[in-house]
């Protein structure tokens, strides 16, 4: 039994793969109806809840504990509010049978028993979901508290459950495979990220140095580390960590079969010709990893090397290890109720 228990520019002088064409979305036909037992709600525990019982504390010691570490006890206790209220609306409209916590999804029982899961929490927990969760069953994202989390990646939030339990009822939803990239690193499998991967320093005051081998070429780079990213990352830190390739619009769709690299803070050489700076980049600063393709990245670092997925996980990186990032075969498959674009 389950319970809650609590075609891109060129800057580096080479010539860049254009990224495919990822064709038009197909037209939104009837799906099959999904009755509100065949649902399990997956939720995060807020911070206060699990620092509260870590430290054994009272909310009156802990809101003051906060408040001494300089943050707002209060507001901090208010979001644990807001979240409880969502699991109570899902209580309400579901079962409390039917509200586990991240861990229920390692139970046999789920991929037979139930039809989708929802991802009850933030952008962060959503990812962790993405991770955890077995087979293709599909994720629908439901922000908990929209007041404290934006929600990027949340189609909907909980005021708005009782209207989609209703339009999943009547098959009025479609699903989007979001594409995944995996990790390897020394040849053991380490997941897949539905964001971005990155690889650096864990130190970043520190430069971070590797070889890269893509598509025949193989260089020696440095910067402050190499981001590699999907298309569902594309507008987050993809976007900003490459603004010195420049401020046009470089995402992408969720649901790309491909994803793109860039290196961070790269070294950057100037050559001037009357009072006019160009800036020069090193080679393989970005491009498109295809289906059916593996960027090869072999650590130049000491042992305070790293890999991390979506950001949540640190995975030892040293000096020689090598990393083979790839397009996962089985996408996040990616709920969206009617009437939500």
């Amino acid at each position: 039994m389950l319970r809650h228990e609590v075609g891109l520019p060129n800057h580096s002088g080479i010539t860049l793969p254009q990224a495919p064409d990822v064709g038009t979305a197909p037209s939104h036909t009837p799906s099959p109806a999904i009755a509100r037992h065949e649902i399990l709600v997956v939720s995060k525990m807020s911070r206060f809840e699990r620092e509260r019982l870590a430290m054994n504390l009272s909310d009156d010691a802990l809101v003051e504990r906060y408040n001494a570490l300089g943050e707002s006890g209060l507001r901090i206790l208010a979001a644990h509010l807001h979240h409880q209220e969502a699991l109570a609306t899902c209580a309400r409209e579901l079962s409390q049978e039917q509200i586990s916590s991240l861990e229920g999804l390692d139970s046999p029982e789920v991929c037979s028993r139930f039809k989708i899961i929802i991802a009850l929490g933030g952008d962060d927990f959503f990812k962790l979901v993405s991770h955890r969760i077995k087979g293709s069953l599909p994720i629908l994202g439901v922000n908990s508290d929209p007041s404290s989390s934006v929600g990027a990646l949340l189609p909907i939030t909980i005021e708005q459950l009782p209207d989609a339990l209703q339009r999943l009822a009547r098959g009025d939803y479609r699903v989007e495979p979001w594409a995944k990239i995996s990790l390897r690193v020394d040849g053991v499998e380490r997941g897949s990220a539905i964001n971005d991967i990155v690889l650096g320093k864990r130190d970043f005051r520190l430069t971070s140095r590797h070889e890269l081998e893509y598509r025949g070429q193989k260089v020696t780079q440095r910067s402050s580390g190499i981001l590699i990213s999907t298309g569902v990352g594309s507008t987050g830190w993809y976007a900003s960590a490459g603004l010195y390739l420049g401020d046009h619009d470089r995402s992408f769709p969720k649901t790309a079969r491909f994803a793109r690299f860039e290196l961070r803070e790269p070294p950057v050489a100037f050559s001037e010709v009357n009072g006019t700076r160009t800036p020069h980049l090193p080679p393989l600063v970005e491009g498109t990893l295809c289906e059916g393709e593996t960027l090869r990245i072999t650590s130049l670092n000491d042992d305070e090397g790293l890999a991390s997925r979506d950001s949540l996980d640190s995975i030892p990186f040293p000096r020689g290890s090598v990393a083979e990032i790839s397009i996962d075969p089985n996408p996040c498959h990616v709920l969206i109720p009617g009437g939500v674009s």
